[in-house]
């Protein structure tokens, strides 16, 4: 493997995830690491002294309210056959695991928000998050934050949502951390002027 950006191509072979493969960059010192999606997250990490990798893929399913599955995988680098393998396990059920070279030149999917976080003063405001995706997403919010609402929750492909905080009357500053198409945002609201 080439140490460039989007140099491998991960796949799962039977088991839940059968099928499914995503691009990702395999760095020099062993991190596995692909953008932040809204329908998956995933990442890794090989130790170099021994060949063997360890990771996670949580998949969500739009059809199922973005309802998480998680894959944990392993496998060993065997340098003199080419071959980089192992096996995925989720909820008991194991299936294949392997690593190939990104030869196809394709680059992993990515996904982004504008702005990443907001600083606001007590007074009630809304304001809009542009989002660049070519995948659904969803608007997540703590259970514990009823101070800050969206107009949509959910969407598909490039779209933008509105947040509304609430006036801050509680004397303290607040800080919520939402999640908007698998990527964090950030609302800071003083309690003054």
């Amino acid at each position: 493997f080439t140490a460039t950006t989007n140099n491998a191509v991960a796949s799962f072979t039977g088991g839940t995830f059968g099928g499914v493969s995503y691009i990702f960059s395999w760095e020099p010192k062993g991190k596995m690491a692909a953008p932040r999606l809204p329908l998956y997250i995933t990442n890794g990490e090989m130790e170099n002294e021994d060949g063997y990798f360890t990771g996670r893929y949580n998949s969500y399913d739009p059809n199922d309210e973005f309802a998480r599955t998680r894959a944990n995988f392993r496998g060993v680098v065997i340098q003199k056959q080419n071959l980089v393998s192992g096996q995925s396990i989720v909820k008991g059920v194991s299936g294949r695991y392997g690593i190939t070279p990104n030869v196809s030149g394709d680059t992993a999917p990515s996904a982004t928000i504008t702005p990443k976080e907001k600083s606001l003063n007590r007074f009630e405001a809304s304001y809009v998050v542009q989002i660049v995706v070519d995948s659904a997403w969803q608007v997540e919010i703590p259970d514990n934050v009823d101070w800050v609402t969206v107009d949509v929750a959910t969407g598909t492909g490039d779209g933008q949502v509105t947040i509304t905080v609430a006036p801050n009357d509680t004397g303290d500053v607040r800080t919520a951390k939402l999640k908007i198409a698998n990527l964090v945002h950030w609302v800071w609201q003083d309690d003054d002027d």
